[in-house]
């Protein structure tokens, strides 16, 4: 028989047991009334006739329960029955159900917390976008392998080229911004786009419209905003007359045209802007022709949507053509340089980046856990059932098929598991919420995930609950079916092959709870051992009594002169306040988040020009102010710490580090050594250095 149709059978009879009833009582009379007829036709009275058909048909009561088991009407009323009875021993039982309940929803609460991450953090990069698996993000990738954030809006172009393989090719960048409505001024996180952004990600405008292809035709002119959903309802209280009011980014004009969809917040998985804007119009005229027709700069971080039919390793193959013509014909700025196809989670940039190591690790926890979890309640039932022989003993004497007790105890570890599933989804509740309050504090990014237990997170829940019951469930099953009757009735249940096989699988039950146990002691001991070996790290500074905050004042439309004037005034008051003993500046604080991976650029030195074909190491650098090594603690092995007198129209000067010494001037360092431009930028944080700070500073 079709096991599809078994099973719609089964279901049915769950919903609809009395129509099920009454249709095989129907079809038993209409048997009985042909056979009566037949018997009438061949000149038995109808008393006689009637008679003679019930006695041929037999036991109408048990054909009609044979016809019940049969159509599968049986299935819902049976199952109705093994669940009261199910519940009736398990809380029959309140201490044993009780530390059943708790052990299971550790072990499940732990998996939907961490899936719920995973579902927030990779399943769900771009919420709001439609068709969501149809997007990738290029990247690209030095011939080393090294992964590169952004691409140059050229190299975006060219790639958009290929229509047989992407239906769209869009790029962002993101910044914060001084935003300006009235007479009031804040700092809000805005991310610059291509005009096809929205086109791309497949996103519909909750009010008002997106961006025209001509709105970035015209860099530095008239500027055009979107603003997200939230930012909307907080900042203008939801008014739909905010179509065509003009507020100030930077110092600048920008329209607003249109309002975000509620469950959008932007192409960079897991952080929320407050709007959005081409974003040539986010700079300067210079700077964005710069940006249009430079392909060394590299600003754009890319996202395509592939044409459908098309896969990731069509467009890889598709993409290298592209870049190896792109070098050939560019090899200055594109030599060595391909580029990489990922799904977007797998993309270097946005929370992915930084949640992704920490989610695989607590995927393998929470799995360890979960199994433990199922080894533990399958003992403890296995010992339950022990004491439950001589009761299954006699429902086999009545004349119970072992597959329904069998069904049964199946039925009732399934119970138990939906009680543990209940109560894990509650811990789940909290636990979401207390993961992202463990994690370090990250001022430089504005990540805001959506951590909710939705639709899918539950159907997950509810997943591994069945299963989980099920698993732990077999044993006590398989211990049943093989119960012996005449032992359980002499009162010996113990013994025979169903005491041997108890055995067997009790010890099997302590083994797989003894490894598993094991495994994670381990694996938490090594864990701890390393953060007691990372607090002994030399991280080369002192960070006691340091106090580190977040600065942009070029954001909110300082200029050059009013900057330099206000950093220098903000030093010199800090520093004339009791107790501190040095103030600085710096566009990066030590050991934050952005330190050195964010900020590299290429060393050119005297005498030491890169091989034809190679290009100039890259280092990371940090734009930082005078007394910035007196604040941390660095003591300098030589030279001089930076002055007042080191500013614009000055000699350039750099202090480098001792690993950069001994890798590019293994004999002597030369006089002068050339960093580019892009190493220069306003500071971003202020670090101070008093006793009278907390001693654990987290930059």
């Amino acid at each position: 028989m079709n096991p599809i149709h078994t099973i719609w059978r089964w279901l049915r009879s769950l919903g609809q047991r009395s129509a099920l009833q009454q249709e095989i009582d129907e079809e038993l009379r209409f048997h009985l009334e042909q056979r009566t007829a037949e018997n009438v036709a061949v000149g038995m009275s109808p008393e006689d006739a009637a008679r003679e058909a019930r006695r041929r048909f037999g036991n109408h009561q048990t054909v009609r329960e044979d016809c019940r088991e049969v159509r599968g009407a049986s299935f819902g009323e049976t199952t109705l029955q093994d669940v009261r009875f199910g519940l009736r021993m398990l809380f029959k039982k309140p201490g044993f159900t009780a530390v059943a309940v708790l052990t299971l929803a550790l072990g499940i609460g732990a998996n939907t917390t961490v899936f719920s991450w995973i579902r927030a953090v990779l399943l769900d990069a771009v919420p709001g976008a439609a068709a969501a698996d149809r997007l990738v993000v290029l990247c690209p990738r030095h011939i080393s392998g090294r992964l590169t954030d952004t691409m140059s809006v050229l190299d975006n172009r060219d790639l958009a080229a290929q229509t047989n393989i992407f239906a769209g090719v869009t790029g962002s960048q993101f910044d914060p911004i001084g935003l300006r409505v009235g007479n009031e001024l804040e700092w809000v996180w805005g991310e610059a786009t291509s005009p096809n952004f929205f086109d791309v990600l497949k996103v519909t405008p909750a009010l008002g419209r997106f961006f025209l292809p001509n709105e970035a035709a015209h860099p530095g002119g008239d500027g055009v905003v979107v603003l997200s959903h939230s930012f909307w309802r907080r900042r203008f209280g939801g008014d739909a007359n905010v179509l065509g009011r003009v507020v100030e980014l930077a110092n600048r004009p920008f329209t607003v045209i249109g309002v975000a969809p509620a469950n959008f917040h932007g192409g960079m998985g897991g952080l929320r802007f407050d709007l959005w804007v081409p974003f040539t119009m986010a700079m300067e005229f210079n700077d964005a022709l710069e940006a249009l027709n430079r392909r060394h700069w590299r600003s754009l971080h890319t996202y395509a949507r592939l044409q459908p039919g098309v896969g990731i390793h069509q467009a890889q193959a598709a993409a290298n053509g592209v870049m190896q013509r792109l070098e050939r014909e560019y090899s200055d700025t594109n030599r060595d340089l391909g580029v990489a196809v990922l799904p977007v989670w797998k993309s270097p940039w946005g929370g992915q980046s930084v949640f992704l190591p920490l989610l695989r690790s607590l995927a393998v926890v929470t799995i360890l856990l979960l199994l433990l979890v199922i080894a533990n309640v399958g003992n403890l039932l296995l010992a339950r059932g022990t004491a439950r022989q001589q009761e299954i003993g006699v429902r086999l004497a009545l004349g119970a098929k072992r597959s329904r007790i069998a069904r049964q105890l199946l039925t009732e570890s399934v119970l138990l598991a939906g009680l543990g599933g209940v109560v894990g989804c509650l811990f789940a509740a909290w636990g979401v919420g207390l993961i992202f309050k463990l994690l370090p504090p990250m001022p430089h990014l504005p990540i805001g995930y959506n951590m909710r237990l939705n639709g899918t997170v539950l159907f997950f829940s509810g997943l591994v609950t069945v299963c989980a019951g099920i698993l732990f469930g077999l044993a006590p099953a398989l211990q049943g079916v093989r119960t012996s009757l005449n032992d359980t009735l002499k009162h010996t249940g113990r013994s025979g092959a169903a005491g041997s096989l108890n055995h067997r699988l009790r010890n099997a039950f302590v083994v797989c709870e003894i490894a598993l146990a094991l495994v994670l002691l381990v694996g938490m001991t090594l864990c701890a051992r390393s953060l007691q070996q990372a607090r002994k790290i030399d991280r080369g500074l002192d960070p006691r009594n340091i106090w580190v905050t977040g600065l942009r004042l070029p954001v909110v439309g300082y200029d050059d002169k009013r900057l330099h004037e206000t950093y220098r005034r903000l030093r010199e008051e800090l520093a004339a306040l009791p107790g501190v003993q040095s103030v600085s500046l710096a566009q990066s604080a030590p050991l934050s988040y952005f330190y050195s991976p964010a900020f590299s650029s290429p060393v050119f030195v005297e005498s030491h020009e890169p091989a034809q074909g190679e290009n100039p190491p890259l280092v990371g650098n940090n734009s930082v102010g005078p007394n910035f090594f007196r604040t941390l603690g660095v003591p300098l092995l030589s030279g001089r710490e930076f002055t007042d007198r080191d500013r614009e129209g000055a000699p350039r000067v750099a202090i480098v580090n001792e690993t950069l010494v001994r890798d590019l001037f293994p004999n002597k360092p030369p006089a002068t050594v050339v960093l580019s431009a892009e190493c220069e930028s306003s500071p971003e944080c202020l670090l101070l250095r008093s006793p009278t700070c907390p001693s654990d500073p987290r930059p």
